[in-house]
């Protein structure tokens, strides 16, 4: 979902800009999308590495779907992919008592 608000919106909206910005509007985009929560709940420490981080993923998979001739559907996969990988363990370390 948040692949095809920031790809499409954000590449919607910047048609005409240079392929930088566009991705740089969509990174952007896509990384204040994913820490929002995180600042809704005051939790600035946590939120500004994760918002900078997901910014970083988020300029990588609008690159992706430049590349791709604008295709939507890679971007979608390297998410679930990336998500695969990486949730899990977002899961399992608070369980562990590691998470704070």
């Amino acid at each position: 979902m948040s692949v095809c608000i920031t790809n499409k919106g954000a590449f919607g909206l910047s048609i005409g800009f240079p392929y930088l910005s566009q991705v740089l509007i969509s990174g952007i985009t896509f990384g204040i999308v994913h820490g929002a929560w995180l600042l809704l709940r005051g939790e600035i420490k946590i939120a500004l590495p994760a918002i900078l981080s997901t910014t970083i993923l988020g300029c990588l998979l609008a690159m992706l779907y430049i590349y791709t001739g604008r295709s939507i559907l890679a971007p979608i996969i390297a998410h679930v992919l990336i998500n695969m990988v990486i949730e899990p363990w977002f899961c399992y370390l608070p369980l562990q008592g590691n998470g704070k």
